[in-house]
């Protein structure tokens, strides 16, 4: 069987500031993915975006509110624009 790796590539995580969506940041971080934590809570998200930067990970925190199809969209852009890689 091929080896599965997601180095490379960059998730954008929604509900990133807290609970499981803060550890799903830092264990796509942890294996090589660049992380775009995004949420609603502005004072959080800075906090997990210096966290991943200082372990040596790629992280640009975003803050949205996913009930607006027109900010998601463009974070979507944004996200998968930073990269040559695939965003999932």
């Amino acid at each position: 069987m091929a080896d599965f790796s997601l180095s490379g590539e960059t998730a954008i995580v929604t509900g990133a500031a807290g609970g499981i969506g803060s550890e799903t940041v830092r264990q796509y971080a942890a294996v090589g993915v660049r992380v775009v934590p995004a949420g609603r809570n502005t004072e959080d998200l800075p906090r997990l975006q210096l966290e991943i930067l200082a372990t040596g990970a790629s992280a640009i925190a975003r803050p949205i509110d996913v009930c607006a199809p027109d900010a998601v969209q463009s974070l979507v852009d944004r996200g998968s624009s930073s990269s040559a890689a695939s965003t999932f």
